[in-house]
């Protein structure tokens, strides 16, 4: 078999190169309003190569990543690593609408906060430093982009440092008085049941103590007995 190498432009495979980018807050509170951009560059290198592709966004997933450091004294043999902790995990679905092919950051969706992307909105600490203990966040996107003409997928993926900072949580609203929804129904019982069980007995009059005024305590006669 021979093979046959040529420098015609004409005969060569079409490529497609394209450059995503993310844009986002590298810093922000837990209720605070981010954001969420992304932009798509295609650059032509060959005659075979279209001109004007088509792509979308499929999906694009965030993830928020915690770790820890600790140590209790100033030598590294007592150096901790907690390891990591995903404290957000949120997809986010594309709207099926073309990216402009020039670098134009256009909305991924509408603003959202981080207290949105999770249940679990206690895990968001603010970042913080100390001589012991060190928190810090760590942020990564994953934006899928698809070729319509051809359906496939490019994904590309970002990480980068992020800070939470201080801001107050929404206080929750209870529609129905009760125990607080921080308890789960399970404690709440029991807790119901401990109560009933630990309340004082009813008072009944048969088994009151004697009254001392009663000759059944004591005797006047010479025989009498202290019944105690």
């Amino acid at each position: 078999m021979s093979h046959v190498f040529t420098s015609d432009p004409s005969l060569k495979t079409p490529e497609i190169n394209i450059a995503v980018s993310f844009k986002m807050p590298r810093s922000a509170g837990a209720t605070q309003l981010l954001p969420l951009e992304v932009s798509c560059k295609y650059t032509k290198t060959g005659a075979n190569d279209p001109d004007t592709p088509s792509f979308v966004v499929d999906d694009c997933h965030i993830y928020v990543k915690a770790y820890v450091e600790a140590r209790a004294m100033g030598s590294l043999r007592d150096h901790l690593k907690d390891g990591k902790q995903t404290i957000i995990s949120h997809n986010i679905p594309g709207k099926n609408s073309l990216l402009p092919l020039d670098g134009t950051f256009v909305p991924l969706t509408a603003p959202l906060t981080l207290a949105d992307m999770t249940r679990h909105v206690h895990n968001l600490v603010p970042s913080f430093k100390t001589f012991t203990i060190f928190l810090y966040y760590k942020m990564v996107v994953k934006v899928n982009v698809r070729h319509i003409e051809t359906g496939h997928r490019f994904q590309f993926e970002s990480k980068y440092p992020f800070e939470i900072l201080s801001s107050e949580l929404p206080t929750p609203a209870y529609t129905e008085p009760g125990p607080s929804a921080l308890y789960p129904p399970q404690l709440a019982a029991a807790d119901q049941a401990s109560s009933s069980l630990t309340a004082p007995p009813e008072f009944r009059d048969e088994l009151a103590p004697p009254s001392y005024n009663s000759g059944d305590v004591w005797r006047s006669e010479p025989d009498a007995k202290r019944v105690c």
